[in-house]
C-alpha cells in the first residue's frame, strides 16, 4: 500500500506525540539518510526551555516513514540528505530539508 506524504508526516508526528512527557513545548525529529543508512535524533524542549533527547515508543515507524518520504520527495525533485520535522502541542508541524 502506498502512503501519501501527508499520511507519512502524520505517522511521524503521532509516534512522537505518544512518547512525549506532559510538559513539552516543542519536539523534533532530525533524520539523515545516506544510501541505505539512516541516522535519527529525537528531542524535545520542555517548559523550562531545556533540550532533552527521547526515543519514540514506536521507533521503527518514523524511520520507515522518513525513508518513504525521501523516495517520494526525490521523485518530485526535492532530494534531501537531512530532514527535520518539528511539532507543537497544538498538532502543527514544520518540515525543513537540507
Amino acid at each position: 500500500m502506498a502512503y501519501t506524504k501527508e499520511e507519512l508526516f502524520q505517522c511521524i508526528c503521532e509516534c512522537m506525540f505518544e512518547s512525549l512527557p506532559s510538559n513539552w513545548k516543542s519536539a523534533s525529529m532530525k533524520v539523515e539518510i545516506t544510501g541505505n543508512e539512516i541516522q535519527s535524533n529525537f528531542y524535545f524542549t520542555n517548559s523550562n526551555s531545556s533540550k532533552n533527547s527521547f526515543k519514540p515508543i514506536n521507533f521503527i515507524a518514523p524511520m520507515n516513514a522518513a525513508k518513504e518520504l525521501k523516495e517520494i520527495m526525490s521523485a518530485e525533485g526535492q532530494d534531501w540528505g537531512t530532514m527535520t520535522i518539528t511539532i507543537s502541542p497544538e498538532g502543527q508541524y514544520e518540515v525543513s530539508i537540507e
